[in-house]
């Protein structure tokens, strides 16, 4: 299922440190293909390590800090306040071309937040006017290398000029309506609205990922021992 989204603005990503912690950059990498049943998102309510502070810094660790698994997340779990049934049938109405426009609130726990809902059908703005973005992605690719981990992170500090909020400067996305595919269930749901909500993670038309590369421990924990892909020498399809 591929939603007819295009992204109004490009943005740009910091990535966080490991466990909470801030730590030294590591190279970017550009990656288009996720292994999908290994992503996880991280959207913790608590303020995050701040990249650019050293051991002992005043915002080193996260507050409060992460649980065992860093507060890794499957999409079901993120996305599983949505009404399937309820979305299908309010999209199934829309007969008339509507452009839904979302505003990316870089929050301490990110949203995609309806615009203009004044304008647009009541079950729209019942049913999806917030969208909740994850702060941090945690995934395996096979891009570049036979099998690697990888992190992505939103920057909440980019609409920001002088630690204050710049108006209507913030990233947009916009969602066409009717849909070219209906949404049969609920798993179909999680991935659409999973497609929307990462859509600040791709840079552009090339459906590309600034991502850094992240020790396989973390991902063990993140991802669960059981859920990590050991060997895979097929690439990772290419996704959303």
């Amino acid at each position: 299922m591929v939603a007819r989204v295009s992204l109004v603005l490009l943005l740009s990503l910091v990535l966080s440190g490991l466990a909470g912690c801030a730590s030294t950059p590591k190279t970017v990498k550009k990656i288009r293909g996720i292994h999908l049943s290994t992503l996880r998102l991280r959207r913790p309510l608590g303020v995050g390590a701040d990249p650019d502070v050293g051991p002992g810094g005043e915002d080193y660790q996260s507050k409060p800090r992460p649980d065992a698994q860093f507060d890794c997340k499957t999409p079901k779990e993120i996305y599983a306040a949505f009404n399937a049934e309820a979305i299908a049938e309010c999209f199934a109405s829309i007969a008339e071309p509507t452009v839904l426009k979302y505003e990316l609130k870089r929050r301490v726990a990110p949203e995609l937040v309806l615009e203009n809902s004044d304008d647009l059908p009541k079950c729209v703005v019942e049913t999806l006017s917030v969208i909740p973005v994850p702060r941090e992605i945690f995934f395996q690719s096979s891009d570049l290398s036979p099998l690697a981990c990888y992190s992505a992170r939103v920057d909440l500090e980019a609409d920001e000029f002088l630690s204050a909020k710049v108006p209507n400067a913030g990233l947009r996305v916009e969602l066409k309506l009717p849909l070219d595919q209906t949404l049969e269930d609920a798993t179909e749901l999680t991935n659409f609205i999973l497609r929307l909500s990462l859509r600040p993670y791709f840079n552009g038309k090339r459906f590309e990922i600034d991502a850094r590369p992240v020790p396989e421990s973390v991902c063990r924990q993140c991802i669960g021992e059981k859920n990590v892909l050991k060997n895979v020498l097929e690439p990772a399809p290419v996704w959303p």
